[in-house]
């Protein structure tokens, strides 16, 4: 993976750091899972699947995975 994030103009390192401060995150309960995925010029450098999807009966985050959005306006 390190060569395909070069190969596209992604430093491996902070693609890598990235998901450390969710994987943190995740463990320190503030979200129970995510999907990420990082793509330049049509590329994907990064897709990685973390955490669970649910409380009451704890499921893998698949790279598939479908999450219910709510409020995302209030994000910006």
């Amino acid at each position: 993976m390190k060569s395909e994030a070069a190969g596209i103009g992604l430093n491996h390192e902070r693609l890598q750091y990235l998901k450390q401060v969710i994987s943190d995150d995740i463990a320190a309960g503030r979200y129970l899972g995510a999907t990420i995925m990082v793509g330049r010029h049509g590329e994907i450098g990064l897709h990685e699947a973390l955490g669970t999807q649910r409380t009451d009966n704890p499921i893998a985050v698949e790279k598939d995975s479908v999450f219910s959005l709510f409020s995302l306006s209030k994000a910006f």
